[in-house]
């Protein structure tokens, strides 16, 4: 008689199984579509974008994927960091998610978030006539600031 009741227990235990794993893979899902919508990786993915470039001469925590922001919404993101030869500067190529007309006097400034947190790059919208086209090239840039090198120097070394 106890076989045949441990038989029992043993089957109501694997339903249990099943049911709390189809409710944590439920769980998972919901992240993953909320991670999705609050990060617009929807809109990375769309084909028509207007892609920029900007040189600096330290894109130091800048990495594929960083934020492009104006006015304080992202608006883009980085999509290729290299290095120029020639000047030997980096050279970010980035992608917004639609032709916002800016003018052709835009600064690019790349900023941080905070003490620990990453690095972004700001757009500070000029005032001139001309707009840029996709695949122009911004000419004012301001590179990111080391703070360790801040740091060094103010103690002197």
């Amino acid at each position: 008689m106890k076989l045949g009741l441990q038989t029992m227990i043993t089957k109501r235990d694997g339903i249990a199984e099943i049911v709390i794993g189809g409710a944590v893979f439920l769980i998972a899902l919901g992240f993953i579509f909320y991670s999705v919508a609050v990060t617009n990786f929807d809109k990375d993915l769309s084909n028509s974008k207007f892609s920029l470039q900007a040189s600096f001469e330290s894109v130091n925590g800048i990495r594929l994927g960083s934020n492009i922001v104006l006015a304080g919404v992202k608006v883009g993101s980085v999509s290729k960091i290299q290095l120029d030869k020639e000047s030997f500067q980096a050279k970010v190529t980035f992608s917004l998610f639609e032709d916002y007309k800016l003018p052709e006097d835009t600064e690019a400034v790349i900023n941080s978030d905070g003490l620990l947190g990453g690095n972004f790059i700001s757009l500070n919208v000029g005032g001139s006539d001309i707009v840029l086209e996709s695949g122009d090239e911004l000419l004012y840039t301001q590179s990111s600031v080391s703070i360790l090198n801040l740091l060094s120097k103010f103690a002197g070394q």
